[in-house]
């Protein structure tokens, strides 16, 4: 069995298990491997709209794990859960098209390679902070009422998740990509995004798991 995450009320479906540790509701299902592991976030997502409160697990967490971590950290899994209560997270993904070399075009010494590899991460990295804050820019200019914001750039692309109200998630949603959509030609050039919600809170999932 695998676990889903955890939530204070029962999952209501059939294919999904429940196991009660005090208040808590460990949510669990058979064990998913290979493609069917979209099917683990698809189910995520299902919970996060079915339960007002939903702390996700990470991929691939056993069940019986979850459990015993569960019985040793009850009350910081229950604060996490108060702070996601109805809240649901927004990603705004962006590919940055800067991927990290795997060789240098011109053949040269080793050293010459490690350099210019070198060099080109600091691009890379710089690019994508750069596009993150543009990123901040159009949350600002969508006027979203964020509660947290925890951001994640790397060499070739970056993220910024925002932890919103579920009861306005799509009004927001759909203020990001008109905002995205008029400034994103114009200071995004070569930058592939998108706007992805309502989600589980991963990237809030704090200590707990």
């Amino acid at each position: 069995m695998t676990v889903l995450g955890w939530s204070d009320q029962p999952a209501d479906a059939p294919d999904l298990y429940t196991e009660m540790v005090g208040n808590l509701a460990v949510i669990s299902v058979p064990d998913l491997c290979g493609s069917k592991q979209r099917e683990h976030l698809r189910l995520q997502i299902k919970l996060a709209g079915a339960c007002r409160a939903f702390l996700p697990a990470r991929p691939g967490t056993p069940a019986r794990a979850a459990l015993d971590r569960t019985r040793l950290s009850a009350g910081a899994i229950e604060h996490r859960l108060q702070h996601l209560r109805d809240r649901v997270q927004i990603t705004i993904s962006a590919r940055t098209g800067l991927a990290t070399r795997g060789q240098n075009a011109a053949c040269g010494s080793g050293a010459d390679w490690l350099a210019d590899r070198a060099a080109h991460q600091r691009r890379a990295t710089e690019r994508a902070g750069q596009v993150t804050d543009v990123l901040r820019h159009v949350v600002e200019e969508a006027r979203v009422e964020t509660i947290a914001e925890a951001s994640f750039p790397s060499q070739n692309a970056c993220s910024l998740n925002l932890l919103v109200a579920r009861a306005a998630v799509g009004s927001q949603i759909a203020r990001l990509s008109q905002v995205l959509g008029r400034l994103g030609p114009r200071h995004l050039h070569g930058v592939s995004c998108s706007v992805a919600g309502p989600l589980p809170a991963f990237a809030f999932a704090g200590g707990a798991l």
